[in-house]
């Protein structure tokens, strides 16, 4: 049997407004074929302030996390900015922070995940 794409909205497309850091809902890589997956940010233009977007992962069950190496986009500021990162081999919980920072911090963007699904 063929594998098939496994996509998901980790954070639809949406406005963010504010200071401080929020985090996506917790999953496991596991749920990808070789616990490898392809994340893609989608930010649209006029942004203010900074967005910084973190992959972080947690090897007791969700309790603790820690920044994956190499695991950040590179910063946002007020320019559109689609990015896209492989995570590799990670079998653990996962979850990415956004963090935004400036006065009058907003931004609109979604992060969403791709991978291989299934069995072969």
């Amino acid at each position: 049997m063929a594998r098939s794409p496994y996509h998901r909205a980790l954070r639809a497309k949406a406005a963010l407004n504010g200071v401080g850091t929020t985090y996506s809902p917790t999953f496991t890589s596991e749920d990808y074929v070789g616990n490898k997956f392809t994340a893609v940010l989608d930010c649209d233009a006029g942004g203010v302030g900074t967005l910084d977007v973190k992959a972080q992962l947690s090897y007791d069950g969700g309790t603790t996390f820690v920044d994956v190496p190499s695991g950040a986009f590179t910063q946002v500021g007020a320019s559109a900015s689609v990015q896209i990162k492989v995570y590799d081999n990670v079998g653990c919980q996962f979850r990415f922070a956004y963090v935004h920072a400036g006065a009058g911090a907003a931004h609109t963007f979604g992060l969403f995940l791709v991978g291989m699904g299934g069995e072969a």
